[in-house]
């Protein structure tokens, strides 16, 4: 074991009472379950399950719990990883540039991660990615900023079908967000916490925290709408803080609509 780092809310100081602890633990070799069931013992967990190898996410993870067993126990998330995993994150992030959500995952929790064991090495990786290369923002804003068929809301209301209406409207909103993250040189694919996230967004838009709830409150139409705003806007910050992006690309894919047929196609409508 070569570093172990906490991160998440509880790093951050913005933990409340549904939020978990975050464990990294960097080994230079992959470790054995022995290995992870004496560390689990070590730190007293009264419960822990132990999963394998995820091979997408290069990662072993441990649930356990402290104070009670199971659910009812204090919810600690150990995540164990390779040293040269990370470093290879990293440079996937940092020099390739790569908007990979697993990568920017990485290195948000680095930046705010606080350092409980290998300093010299997580102070190293902190260092590295405290400076948010622009060229990674390009890139993320250009991936995130294909918003495409958004024209769907108004099928989906015409079919009363919320659940997928629901699921577009959510899908859009965390692209909205992964963009602006990426505006302001923040990483981290997916927020979990809204109110906090759009108080210290410098570059978003007027009230963007209150402006995103209440695209969930309000009528379907409405919230189409209302989101179409946030999203045309998000477009136009980008204009002024990343002219290398082509946002005439993204407005063109985000403002493509597929009218419906309301008779057989071609056909002269009667005067």
């Amino acid at each position: 074991m070569q570093a172990v780092l906490l991160s998440g809310s509880t790093a951050r100081g913005t933990a409340d009472r549904w939020s978990d602890v975050e464990i990294g633990v960097f080994w230079q070799t992959p470790p054995e379950d022995f290995d992870r069931s004496d560390l689990a013992a070590s730190g007293g967990a009264l419960d822990s399950r132990l999963f394998g190898y995820d091979e997408e996410e290069q990662v072993w993870c441990d649930d356990l719990y402290l104070g009670a067993p199971g659910p009812e126990g204090l919810l600690v998330e150990v995540v164990h990883t390779l040293t040269e995993s990370t470093e290879q994150l990293l440079d996937s992030v940092l020099v390739a540039h790569s908007p990979d959500p697993v990568g920017l995952n990485v290195a948000d929790g680095l930046v705010d991660g606080i350092a409980f064991h290998g300093a010299e090495l997580i102070d190293g990786w902190k260092m590295r990615a405290t400076s948010y290369p622009r060229k990674l923002a390009v890139a993320v804003v250009e991936s995130a900023g294909v918003i495409d068929h958004f024209w769907r809301w108004e099928m989906l209301v015409d079919r009363r079908n919320p659940v997928l209406f629901a699921g577009l409207l959510s899908s859009a909103s965390q692209q909205l967000l992964t963009m602006l993250l990426a505006l302001n040189r923040r990483y981290g694919p997916k927020p979990k916490w809204l109110a906090h996230l759009s108080d210290t967004l410098a570059v978003a838009p007027v009230d963007l925290g209150e402006r995103l709830r209440q695209v969930f409150t309000v009528e379907p139409r409405a919230a189409a709408h209302s989101l179409a705003e946030l999203v045309e806007e998000t477009f136009t910050l980008i204009e002024a803080e990343l002219p290398e992006v082509d946002v005439d690309r993204l407005r063109t894919i985000f403002r493509h609509r597929r009218p419906p047929l309301d008779g057989p196609p071609g056909a002269r409508r009667r005067t």
